[in-house]
């Protein structure tokens, strides 16, 4: 099964640290379902909101420096939250062209 990788960065609740997720999702996308915040994991052991890796950083620079070294040129390509769906949609439209 074809996957899609995302990513989503987040603060502690005291804000003292920053968060990154790495998500591996079931490509299960249509013109109608887009929310890929549903679609589920590739691995069948993980739950359906478990990250495939978690990383732990003391401040965002630390973060951006490593996201550069782990996922190259990731850092250019940034969304808010919920913007994902039309990044997604647009990929989808370029695919089956």
């Amino acid at each position: 099964m074809q996957g899609i990788r995302w990513l989503a960065i987040s603060l502690s609740q005291d804000k003292n640290q920053v968060f990154l997720r790495r998500y591996d999702t079931a490509d299960l996308g249509t013109p109608e379902y887009l929310d890929l915040y549903e679609f589920g994991p590739l691995d069948p052991n993980l739950a359906q909101e478990d990250a495939d890796e978690f990383f732990e950083f003391n401040d965002f620079s630390e973060l951006w420096s490593a996201m550069e070294h782990r996922f190259p040129g990731s850092t250019a390509l940034l969304l808010n939250q919920g913007v994902i769906q039309d990044e997604y949609k647009s990929y989808k439209a370029n695919s089956e062209a």
